[in-house]
């Protein structure tokens, strides 16, 4: 069997071609251009390395040499083109519309598992399975014969929240083989191998680096901070650098009696408001663009457990369907920070049954 594994020159998608490679398949990497547009996609040697490296694939020779140390062949795929025309571009809109968006979820669904493979396929490099080190499950239900997301064995690392857009269709080609390994484990064959250059400390889910880099491209759009009784203590200098849950980096704002958090922000307006640690707690919200992984019917109400960021601890709720793709969320107790933009899964002990973005 020829598996293709996705190399960011992480420990984790590196010890996920050394497991794959241990197990007898024929392992080929590939790793994406997303920053720098390199005009072509094609293997990695050592003519054509500084190449690589010239266009601003800056991590192309870490990776290239744990590939040679792991004795498998590199691919550089180019994706700079559909990543910014998907992801950043959706990036930058949502904050602009005062949303704090997820652009791991959009580079998964629209990128990782769809640009990289197909673009790989068109280099007539032919695989039966890809694999990334991601830390998920996928199982296959007998009976429809469909395939669905199931969370990791470390629960801690579990990166399903991020993955929930995939398909039956996707998850049928796609392997996870760190799906039972902890990342102490990880970390412990990584030790052992004796690889000439030292990975990456973790694998980044966030491609392009910091969110606030990017952002610093927009002009400034000055405009106020009010309180909750509506009266201006401060100004902003675009809504696009704040969040929900914000505390930090507000300015010197006035009238301010104890910590004051970001608790709204109004687009139309262009107005940030800010509360007291209480007026972050919600008991509700709207999720829409909801992926279904079972059938659902319109009206029906299901119980299971919701996860609003990634790193919080699914919350006991009731999910009422309003239309196939949206639903109202209602917690059994109060979440803190339910941020526009995020998204909402929801899961039935260790499987992943939907998901949506929280409007």
């Amino acid at each position: 069997m020829k598996i293709v594994v996705g190399l960011s020159g992480g420990i984790d998608s590196t010890i996920t071609a050394y497991i794959l490679k241990k197990q007898g398949y024929q392992v080929v990497g590939v790793t994406m251009s997303i920053l720098q547009y390199i005009s072509s996609s094609g293997l990695v040697n050592q003519r054509n390395i500084e190449l690589y490296s010239h266009y601003g694939l800056k991590n192309i020779k870490k990776i290239y040499a744990l590939t040679q140390a792991l004795d498998i062949p590199l691919y550089v795929i180019d994706c700079y083109n559909e990543y910014k025309d998907v992801v950043l571009k959706y990036l930058i809109s949502a904050y602009k519309s005062g949303n704090t968006p997820n652009p791991c979820v959009q580079c998964n669904k629209h990128i990782k598992f769809n640009v990289l493979l197909n673009k790989t396929k068109k280099l007539g490099i032919y695989f039966d399975k890809f694999a990334t080190g991601h830390y998920a499950n996928i199982h296959l239900n007998k009976y429809t014969k469909t395939y669905i997301l199931t969370t990791a064995f470390d629960k801690e690392k579990d990166q399903t929240y991020f993955l929930h857009k995939l398909t039956s269709q996707e998850l049928s080609r796609i392997i996870f083989p760190l799906f039972n390994l902890t990342k102490n484990k990880v970390k412990q064959f990584y030790n052992k191998l004796n690889l000439p250059i030292i990975a990456q400390k973790e694998s980044q889910d966030l491609c392009f680096g910091k969110t606030r880099d990017l952002l610093k491209c927009l002009p400034a759009n000055y405009g106020n901070i009010l309180n909750i009784h509506g009266k201006v203590i401060g100004k902003h200098n675009g809504i696009w650098n704040y969040t929900i849950g914000q505390r930090k980096n507000l300015g010197n704002l006035t009238q301010a009696v104890g910590p004051l958090y970001v608790i709204n922000i109004l687009p139309t307006q262009n107005v940030i408001i800010v509360g007291e640690k209480i007026h972050l707690y919600s008991s509700s919200c709207i999720v829409n663009n909801i992926s279904w992984h079972i059938p659902i019917l319109i009206n029906r109400v299901i119980n299971t457990k919701v996860k609003i960021r990634s790193q919080h601890v699914p919350a006991k709720a009731t999910v009422i369907l309003y239309t196939p793709t949206q639903a109202k969320v209602e917690f059994e107790n109060k979440q803190m920070s339910i941020t526009k933009g995020q998204s909402a899964v929801f899961y039935n002990g260790k499987f992943i049954i939907g998901g949506g973005t929280i409007s």
